[in-house]
């Protein structure tokens, strides 16, 4: 909204009337900053990082009014050229070699000089905030903050919940599964803030783990960003429909985009309906503010702020993004290098040009080609699935072993006014059309080549389905799942003749993966995957078995949690489950309880990376000795697959796992 000046005295910025049309985006810098880009070189500081030194603007560096220093260059590998400014005897302002000390800001002062133009610019903004509610309130289905662990995001989330009736909105925080390792800290405060003074707050996360979707679709780049449609935008729309209970539902979401952000967000709009999700209203409130004006209101009113901005970042976002480069690379790696590195071995991985020298293959990642690409040439994989060619006037289309069925594909089309031969076969469809009667349906003609190409390569992202509005698209992995309820049947012994009672979905959720516990006092527990693999329910039932009397817990909500199983050791409860991977393993996590119904604590990984390639299937206690019995899928033969079975102790209140090539189960009965 308005300009700035930096201020010598509290070594802040100083808001003045004057609008402003462009902002040069400062940010406040921390010593964790300064030292890795080797300040402390030329500067004198203490090493604490509870209040910030000086400002940047992009890769300019100010102190108290004066410009000390630049970067140039810089990227994921090598640290940015850090180049002081100097005087003509070649002094460096404020440097240890004279002496000097850089100070910590004023904070405190920075901010009473700054509250009476921060308040207007507060107030005017809660104002536009509320009139877009109240032109809304009666015709929408949901009014939602999109949080996303950053500055903006909180800032846009304190002033919503000071302009809109407690209750009227939800939070829903978009997990990408690339976020930063500090933003989930910053998540889970304002959860527990949104909690406190009774805001409902969601996580809307996709069944796809990132590395998995980065090895089906190959690395996101500038122009092929899938990753954002499956990542945020899909999960946010799926948990909006599960929150309202409808398919088409309409809702208006607050956004924090800023115009000053980048050329591309310049042209926004305050309001816009539709652009990134069909039936969505959106409404920008903050797109004027600067981030000067951000930063002074998350320091002013006193913001949990995400310690990605203290370690060097500009913007909290995914791990690696092919729209970032040069030193925010650099300072996003040194930071977390791990987690960046498991996604640079798959953009090398993925890159299909094994011509490529060690020195090529560095370059490939670091200035540009994997973040270019503008379709899928050159990704390591790829099958060909669809094959299309005109001849004497027809049009031959043949899929090969598709993904899913052309025939649920064509249904999300009224009527097919084409005629098509149609030749199916073991592996796929053949399907031929007449040159001329696409020509005189271009659109239906499209239609049917893009179903067509649906079916051959879908995944089930799920995408597709938040775009139906028809309702006509439902996947589990690529296939439709139809019944996921509970079966109920009765037997006075395991290997006897069961009495079927029928099946239900209990509350009306769905049932996939589960599992029973019994406590020593007879009551027992259901627990099930529900939501199409998102939540795991757990259920307590009646006392004859046939029903279930309460849904006692909706455990880890949106992380796609299955093959649940509990076991009591020392008058704890301990669950191990996994996550959805299709038939491929993955690594088992378990949490800790003191009651079946009571707080389960944090997941924590159990075995290796792939729980020694199984999937929990049930636990034993064989006198007093703790097993896990896993499945060992075969996905190729389904009935060829086994079982596995491994050792647990309890070490410290810690579930371990102890690997064993062959278990003697005699040996414990």
């Amino acid at each position: 909204m308005y300009s700035y000046t930096f201020d010598s005295e509290t070594g802040g910025i100083i808001l003045n009337s004057t609008p402003t049309n462009f902002s040069k985006e400062p940010r406040p810098i921390y010593a964790a900053e300064l030292d890795i880009l080797g300040f402390d070189k030329y500067w004198d500081y203490d090493k604490q990082n509870d209040v910030p030194y000086m400002w940047a603007e992009s890769n300019i560096y100010w102190y108290r009014g004066v410009q000390i220093a630049k970067t140039k260059g810089g990227d994921l590998y090598t640290a940015p050229e850090l180049q002081p400014v100097r005087d003509e005897n070649g002094s460096i302002p404020f440097g240890k070699a004279d002496g000097a000390k850089l100070e910590q800001m004023d904070i405190e002062a920075m901010c009473v000089a700054n509250e009476d133009l921060l308040t207007v610019i507060e107030d005017s903004t809660v104002k536009k905030i509320v009139k877009e509610y109240e032109k809304f309130k009666d015709k929408l289905d949901i009014f939602h903050v999109a949080f996303s662990g950053g500055k903006d995001s909180a800032v846009l989330l304190d002033l919503v919940k000071k302009a809109l009736p407690k209750g009227s909105f939800v939070v829903i925080f978009g997990d990408t599964g690339m976020e930063f390792p500090d933003t989930y800290e910053a998540v889970e405060e304002t959860k527990k803030q949104c909690e406190a003074d009774g805001t409902p707050f969601y996580i809307a996360r996709s069944h796809f783990e990132p590395k998995d979707s980065w090895e089906i679709f190959g690395p996101p780049s500038r122009t092929l960003r899938w990753c954002c449609s499956v990542h945020k935008s899909t999960p946010q729309t799926l948990k909006m429909r599960e929150i309202t209970g409808k398919e088409n539902y309409t809702g208006l979401d607050y956004v924090g985009v800023r115009k000053h952000e980048s050329l591309a967000r310049s042209t926004y709009e305050y309001e816009n309906y539709g652009k990134k999700q069909k039936g969505q209203h959106s409404f920008n409130p903050l797109l004027e503010w600067t981030s000067a004006e951000i930063w002074l209101y998350m320091y002013s009113r006193n913001l949990f702020i995400n310690k990605a901005y203290i370690k060097g970042n500009s913007r909290a976002g995914c791990l690696l993004c092919p729209m970032s480069g040069g030193c925010s690379d650099f300072i996003r790696r040194y930071n977390y290098t791990e987690n960046i590195d498991s996604f640079i071995d798959i953009i090398k991985r993925k890159n299909s040009w094994d011509s490529y020298s060690e020195a090529e293959l560095h370059s490939y990642v670091t200035s540009g080609g994997w973040d270019n690409r503008r379709s899928g040439r050159g990704i390591a994989g790829n099958v060909l699935k669809y094959k299309e060619k005109t001849s004497e006037g027809e049009i031959t289309i043949e899929v090969i072993n598709p993904n899913s069925d052309w025939k649920e594909w064509i249904k999300t089309a009224d009527t097919v006014t084409i005629p098509m031969k149609i030749e199916e076969h073991k592996n796929g469809a053949t399907f031929v059309l007449q040159e001329k009667d696409v020509k005189a349906h271009p659109t239906v003609g499209k239609f049917i080549r893009q179903s067509l190409k649906k079916a051959a390569y879908c995944v089930g992202c799920r995408v597709c389905e938040t775009n139906c509005k028809g309702g006509h698209i439902h996947f589990e992995n690529g296939k439709d799942y139809t019944d996921a309820a509970i079966g109920i049947a009765e037997c006075d012994t395991p290997d006897g003749d069961f009495v079927y009672h029928g099946h239900f979905n209990p509350y009306g959720y769905m049932s996939r993966d589960c599992t029973l516990f019994q406590e020593e006092d007879g009551t027992a527990y259901f627990i099930s995957a529900a939501r199409d693999n998102a939540d795991l329910h757990v259920y307590r039932l009646s006392e004859d078995y046939l029903n279930v009397e309460k849904l006692v817990h909706r455990l880890w909500q949106g992380e796609y949690r299955e093959a649940p199983s509990v076991i009591k050791s020392e008058e704890k409860y301990y669950m191990i489950t996994s996550f959805c991977t299709g038939w491929a393993p993955n690594q088992g996590k378990y949490a800790v309880a003191d009651s079946m119904e009571g707080d389960w604590g944090m997941l924590k990984k159990i075995g290796d990376e792939t729980t020694y390639q199984s999937q929990a299937a049930f636990l034993l206690n064989l006198n007093g000795q703790l097993l896990y019995i896993g499945d060992r899928w075969n996905a190729e033969n389904y009935f060829e697959s086994g079982y596995v079975a491994y050792p647990l102790k309890v070490e410290n209140g810690e579930l371990v796992m102890e690997y064993c090539e062959e278990t003697d189960l005699g040996k414990y009965l």
